[in-house]
């Protein structure tokens, strides 16, 4: 019903896919580098709207043309002032400016880093210096921002160019270069094989590294995912990047991708408006991590729960189920006005970036939104696999995406394929030691079933093996203990205590909701809870210890606690 309609209402858009679906499987619409993708758009897609922004109150539209347009006259720039090779750091959210500087640096031969723009002033310049910057480019679009592209030009003397989006004092400013008449230029001839992106790992587990990826290693990627959904997604529409550009999930999955599609992206606003943009641009698809995922549910909820209608909501998924089970799916009726809330046209979502409860898919599908959940590795471009739209499997990662080869070694997860990264920047013993026998060590553990599926079951340099040489996957325990009510955020340690292994929760209690509840003795409560769920567990798998921390775990961007910054032991413990 969804295709029927999208072709209804644009037949052009429509039948222009379908025709360069055809070219693409026929292997003409493959791309290895970023000026090809670049091309590629502009020849399909000149006419349609790439970008809407929304900022200052107004929107402003950016066709696939002006685009075009825009980065060649960013690369021609650099290129004129020699800096046509040079690393460039970009620091701010998604946007027209962001997106448009990143293929001029990378179609003029350049290397884009980008940083995440919540860091310090001097730990983005740490970073800067690690990559080797010559040019900084700073969205500063408020006083908090400005005041640390100053910082940083303090802290950074001495490089090529400073670039700011909008007018800044020493910066160049990058809107001169947007909506202007093209410059004539053609694109550099670029090597596949070169340098594209730097970006540094999340630091979860270790402390970060700079993964070198070449035009060909996500170009692969993006093609990988094309080609496993060509058969099962017509994605033309509405997408709105929701998650941090630092972030290689978000500009494979949620950029690249969508702008070989045709689709319109939605900038601008941030977390603060993505609510509303929701309602006013009706986007058909969402690229979410886990913890977005479970926001946007709770909000559905939230909102019943404000209307009186918590209980109604719960009759009527009851009451579709059981009609499906008689091959009667009435969910866009049922289910039009919770749609609505999201803008009245989301069918798809596709989560990565973090473990997800399978529960979520189920939660998602009884509305009749299709909830598709993968896995991938910034050093993979990221995305490996992904559940087929029409064959998802519940508690799977799904099948490797087109391109890729994964086998499982003692365990691990390894992947051969051009999606691979070329090695960590200057650092060759650590590059050396990521691959055996031509195959990336993911560092996950996990396993395939008969039927080709992916299962993901923990992170091999977490795994606790205990004195009687029982090996156990945090994982598998934080996922229970982070469903108790009174848990916010929790990890999982060994800790050895007079020659005893003693299995340890380090938990961030939710206060706010206990007081919701009337709980006065939170601990007291927690390791009632711990009991409990103790007795579902074999017993090397009990947890006997608990450590009350005061303050919230540091996190990565996309929501993931950095375990090895966290083990302070600074908390209250608790004997279980």
């Amino acid at each position: 019903m969804w295709l029927i309609m999208s072709v209804k209402k644009d037949k052009k858009r429509s039948c222009d896919f379908l025709e360069r679906k055809w070219n693409y499987d026929k292997g003409l619409g493959r791309f290895q580098t970023f000026p090809q993708l670049a091309n590629f758009f502009y020849l399909w897609h000149k006419d349609l709207t790439a970008i809407k922004s929304n900022e200052g109150g107004g929107i402003t539209e950016t066709t696939y043309a002006q685009l075009w347009t825009d980065i060649r006259n960013i690369s021609s720039r650099l290129t004129s002032a020699k800096l046509n090779g040079a690393h460039v750091a970009i620091i701010g959210e998604i946007s027209r400016e962001w997106i448009s500087l990143f293929f001029g640096v990378t179609s003029s031969g350049g290397v884009v880093v980008p940083l995440d723009k919540d860091y310090s002033a001097e730990n983005l310049a740490e970073q800067a210096k690690h990559a080797d910057i010559k040019v900084l480019a700073i969205d500063a679009k408020d006083r908090k921002s400005i005041e640390k592209a100053r910082e940083l030009k303090k802290l950074l003397p001495g490089l090529s160019l400073y670039i700011s989006f909008g007018e800044l004092d020493g910066f160049e400013n990058l809107r001169g270069y947007l909506n202007r008449e093209d410059s004539g230029v053609e694109f550099q001839d670029i090597d596949p094989d070169k340098t594209a992106m730097m970006v540094f790992t999340s630091g979860t587990t270790d402390i970060s590294k700079i993964v070198m990826l070449s035009h060909k290693n996500i170009c692969a990627d993006v093609n990988g995912c094309i080609a496993s959904m060509k058969n099962d997604m017509y994605p033309t529409g509405v997408e709105i990047p929701i998650l941090p550009p630092h972030h290689m999930f978000c500009l494979t999955a949620s950029v690249f991708t969508q702008l070989y599609y045709g689709m319109t992206l939605i900038m601008g606003g941030g977390i603060k408006q993505f609510s509303e943009n929701m309602k006013r641009f009706k986007p058909m698809m969402m690229i979410v991590v886990p913890m977005i995922a479970d926001g946007l549910y709770k909000r559905i909820w939230s909102e019943a729960s404000k209307n009186n209608k918590d209980g109604l909501l719960k009759k009527m998924i009851r009451l579709s189920n059981f009609l499906r089970k008689i091959k009667i799916d009435l969910r866009h009726v049922l289910f039009k006005s919770v749609i609505a809330g999201f803008g009245g046209k989301l069918n798809i979502i596709i989560s990565g970036g973090a473990f997800l409860e399978p529960e979520m898919v189920t939660r998602f599908e009884e509305l009749g939104i299709i909830f598709l959940n993968g896995y991938g590795i910034t050093e993979c471009s990221p995305v490996l696999s992904l559940n087929p739209p029409h064959a998802i499997k519940l508690g799977s990662v799904g099948t490797a995406i087109s391109g890729c080869e994964i086998k499982i070694v003692n365990g691990e997860i390894c992947v051969k394929g051009d999606a691979v990264m070329k090695g960590y920047y200057k650092n060759e013993k650590a590059s050396a030691s990521a691959f055996e026998d031509g195959y990336f060590k993911t560092g996950d553990l996990g396993y395939f079933d008969d039927e080709g599926y992916l299962f993901i079951t923990g992170r091999k340099k977490n795994l606790i093996i205990l004195g009687d040489g029982n090996n156990i996957c945090p994982e598998e325990l934080e996922v229970p203990l982070e469903k108790q009510s009174l848990v916010k955020s929790v990890f999982v340690v060994c800790d050895e205590k007079n020659g005893q292994s003693l299995l340890t929760a380090k938990i961030f209690p939710d206060l706010e909701h206990a007081a919701e509840i009337g709980v006065t003795d939170v601990q007291l409560a927690l390791k009632a809870q711990i009991k409990k769920l103790n007795l579902s567990l074999p017993p090397y798998k009990h947890i006997k210890q608990i450590e009350i921390v005061s303050r919230d775990f540091e996190k990565t961007a996309l929501g993931k606690i950095k375990r090895y910054v966290n083990e302070r032991g600074d908390g209250t413990y608790l004997q279980v």
